[in-house]
């Protein structure tokens, strides 16, 4: 019994130990740091619930850059407490280093942040100051004192200013970096949330500087299709991103010398004298869909007209008249029957020569646009002078429609690519 209870005392005690190595694992690298809320200070009277919420949001930016651990600290668990509260619990009249250390201390921190904030006599804006302590050497490693307009107290904008302060205090980095990789292209150009950003040259790209969050990638290189993807900047990080680009129509090739004209290379004259071929074929479609439809109509017409004067339609149109003398007969060339059948033909060839001429109509348009408007339109200025050579942005169509024949040559159908 004494042997199995002193087995279970040992077993706690090794789980504490490993408890207490793991947390201070976590930590290892790093100090800890404690930020305590900002006091609000107003030498006119008591301060305002919206100061009193400025200096809340701001206080939170800051923890929440700690929380991230993105700089050589990391928050101490449990020193989210108030400036103006610890002061008081130790007696500290001022803020001399000594009696903060001692706070510091009891935090279980390294270094502590705290500061205070001051709305202007002028109501314009804040004044900010935050300052960096060592908790170890009761020593102040750095102030920080900023202006924050009035316009800027609130929401993502403030937030902005919280990263800016513990960047300075902190030596933080200022942004993430972004590196394009091309497997099978030299050149190109780098688009963020729409926005050109840099040049891919010897199949490598960087951007620096970036804020961190969420972006949308865009690659564009000269005769490859757009590449796109959701990628995740992190501040004081690299974001290594490798492409592999599909050729694809709609780049624009190098020419023969170095004059603007289209050369054999150019897809971009390829492309738009397809468009005008079709444009044509679409055209003689829709102008026998027309004449299907007309000479159905047409059938329908001598239909009705031979039905109603032989009076066979009386009891269905009243418009026809009645001759009950003599009707048509019901064999024969000149029969109800024959005409009924002929007039559905009709109805059926004016259908399909209706359905022809409407899609071959619209399809019309759109070669229309593509052939003569849009590629006429298209200067070697509106084309924004993609070269290969230069890795210039290429201005891509958004809507591409490529006809595909059947193998065996019996039919067709049309690919759109968006």
């Amino acid at each position: 019994m004494t042997r199995a209870f002193s087995l279970v005392c040992f077993a706690l005690l090794s789980l504490s130990t490993l408890l207490v190595a793991t947390e201070r694992h976590a930590f290892a690298g790093r100090q800890s740091i404690a930020v305590l809320g900002l006091e609000v200070v107003d030498p006119s009277g008591t301060p305002t619930a919206q100061d009193t919420q400025v200096a809340k949001e701001l206080t939170d930016g800051l923890r929440s850059r700690a929380k991230a651990g993105t700089s050589q600290y990391q928050l101490a668990p449990g020193s989210d407490k108030e400036l103006i509260d610890q002061k008081l619990l130790n007696n500290c009249d001022s803020e001399a280093p000594a009696c903060m250390s001692e706070i510091g201390n009891q935090l279980g921190a390294d270094v502590m942040m705290y500061g205070r904030i001051q709305k202007d006599s002028n109501n314009k804006g804040y004044t900010v100051t935050v300052k960096l302590l060592d908790v170890g050497r009761k020593a102040m490693m750095k102030t920080v004192p900023d202006q924050i307009p009035a316009s800027e107290a609130q929401g993502a904008a403030l937030q902005g200013w919280a990263k800016k302060i513990y960047a300075r205090l902190t030596g933080e980095s200022s942004g993430g970096t972004l590196v394009v990789h091309l497997s099978n292209a030299d050149r190109g150009t780098i688009l963020l949330n729409g926005e050109e950003k840099g040049s891919i040259t010897s199949s490598t790209g960087t951007v620096s500087g970036l804020s961190e969050g969420k972006y949308h990638l865009v690659i564009e290189s000269d005769g490859f299709r757009r590449w796109e993807k959701d990628i995740t900047v992190s501040n004081g990080g690299t974001a290594n991103i490798q492409a592999d680009l599909e050729a694809g129509a709609g780049g624009i090739g190098p020419g023969p010398g170095p004059g603007p004209g289209a050369g054999p290379g150019d897809s971009t004259a390829r492309g738009s004298g397809m468009w005008k071929g079709m444009f044509v074929g679409a055209l003689l479609v829709t102008g026998g869909g027309v004449g299907l439809a007309v000479y159905g109509n047409g059938l329908r017409s001598d239909a009705r007209n031979a039905l109603c004067d032989g009076g066979a339609y009386h009891n269905i149109d009243s418009t026809c008249p009645e001759m009950v003398t003599n009707p048509l007969p019901d064999t024969g060339n000149n029969s109800v029957k024959y005409w009924n059948d002929k007039g559905d033909s009709g109805k059926l060839y004016g259908r399909i020569g209706a359905g022809v001429a409407i899609a071959a109509g619209g399809f019309a348009i759109v070669a229309l646009y593509k052939g003569f408007i849009e590629k006429n339109g298209g200067s070697a200025s509106s084309r924004e002078h993609a070269s290969r050579d230069r890795g210039h942005r290429v201005r891509r169509d958004r809507m591409v429609i490529t006809p595909v024949i059947a193998p065996s040559g019996a039919g067709a159908t049309l690919r759109l690519d968006w």
